[in-house]
């Protein structure tokens, strides 16, 4: 390899980098985290993103909090309600939903009025 090659070789080396997006959807207030640290993406995150080398191994990890439930990953190559691990081969987005538990749900409107039974 020529120096002037070798050198470009190694600065692309560094450049180069791929891209990984969480996004979150529904109402659940889980957690997701990443085993590198850079992707941390609480209650309040509605996304978050972080730049990984090629080859990197990441793995995602959903923290579960009452009254919510993790329903499942989806997008760039995940599926499935377990952390999972990809290696970072491309840039890839991926998607977690969430929806509410127990009180608080709103899955049943109130009435505005009660409803009175009448028994014989």
């Amino acid at each position: 390899m020529q120096p002037v090659d070798d050198f470009y070789a190694r600065l692309q080396s560094h450049i180069m980098e791929y891209q990984l997006n969480v996004v979150k959807i529904g109402n659940g207030s889980d957690s997701i985290t990443s085993n590198s640290g850079s992707i941390d993406c609480g209650p309040s995150c509605s996304s978050a993103n972080a730049s990984y080398a090629p080859g990197a191994t990441i793995t995602l990890t959903v923290l579960a909090v009452e009254g919510s439930e993790f329903n499942g990953w989806s997008g760039g190559g995940c599926s499935g309600t377990t952390a999972f691990t990809i290696t970072m081969t491309k840039s890839r987005s991926v998607t977690a939903s969430f929806s509410r538990t127990g009180e608080g749900n709103n899955k049943y409107l109130p009435m505005e009025k009660p409803l009175l039974l009448k028994s014989d």
